[in-house]
Parts: structure tokens; C-alpha cells; sequence
């Protein structure tokens, strides 16, 4: 009687195809994943620009004062704090991405590194502006506001 030995483990051809189709997934994931993290930046500098807008047309209306919303295009910078100085001043920088084109109450510009000042009232009403965010690859993207404050962003694929 003849005994039959067990193999136990893999060959390396089966651990090279396994590695061979990993190494497929991989490339073909890549792209999306990096397109994707880029896009992250876009939508994260776009809540950025519509929070602080958010933020200080809320303090002007809890507060019963004037406040301002300064956008620095050159540094990327966006400053919320009341407009006569004083407590409650509110900073954030959006990285990533640089602000291509503002229009604040009709008077629009691409160049200059800004502030850029948007007024908001006691009374919830702001000065309109648009905003227009770019990356690297070109996509953009744009926000919008009324003078009642309503917010919306429009997103524009790479050119």
C-alpha cells in the first residue's frame, strides 16, 4: 500500500497570480481615489466659505450688530468679527484650493489679494456676493448668495 503525501500551502504560481491581481485592483483604484481626495478639498473650502458666511450673518442677528465677513483671495484667509472690532472674531484658512473670481454686491474682480468685505445686518440681511473656488485640476466650484442669506453651491467638472 502506497501512501499519498499531503501538500499543505500554495504554489508560487497561485501566490503570484493572487499578487498579480491585487496589484491590478490597486491600479485601477488609484485614480478614483486621488481624483476623489481632490474633490474632498474642493466641497471642504466651498462648507468652509458657507459656514463662516453662516457663522457671521448668525452673530449679526443674536448679537443685534453689524458684522463682517472678510475674504482674503491672495492667503485664502476668511475672517468673521463684528464690524466695530471688538470680541467674538472668528478665522479659518482654506487650503488646497484658490479663489478664482468674487463678486461682492455687484462689484466683481479676479485679481488682488482682497479682503473682500461682505456686510451682514442685524436684521439677517447681507450684501450678495459670489464666490468661486478652484484646484489644481481645474474643477471649480461656485457659491452663491442672496441678500437674505440663502446659500448654494454649483459644481463645475475639471476643464
Amino acid at each position: 500500500m502506497e501512501r499519498t503525501r499531503q501538500r499543505f500551502g500554495f504554489t508560487l504560481i497561485e501566490v503570484l497570480m493572487v499578487a498579480l491581481i491585487i496589484g491590478f485592483m490597486v491600479a485601477v483604484s488609484v485614480p478614483y481615489m486621488v481624483k476623489s481626495i481632490r474633490g474632498n478639498r474642493l466641497r471642504t473650502a466651498a462648507r468652509s466659505v458657507i459656514q463662516m458666511a453662516r457663522y457671521a450673518r448668525t452673530k449679526a442677528i443674536l448679537s443685534q450688530g453689524r458684522y463682517i465677513l472678510e475674504i482674503h483671495s491672495g492667503s485664502g484667509r476668511l475672517v468673521a468679527s463684528p464690524a466695530g472690532g471688538g470680541e467674538g472674531k472668528e478665522e479659518r484658512s482654506i487650503e488646497g484650493v484658490r479663489i478664482d473670481y468674487i463678486d461682492v454686491g455687484g462689484q466683481a474682480g479676479s485679481d488682488g489679494a482682497g479682503p473682500h468685505t461682505i456686510r451682514f445686518e442685524r436684521n439677517g440681511l447681507s450684501t450678495p456676493f459670489e464666490v468661486r473656488l478652484i484646484d489644481e485640476s481645474q474643477a471649480s466650484i461656485t457659491i452663491v448668495s442672496d441678500a437674505v442669506g440663502s446659500m448654494h453651491s454649483d459644481r463645475e467638472a475639471g476643464l
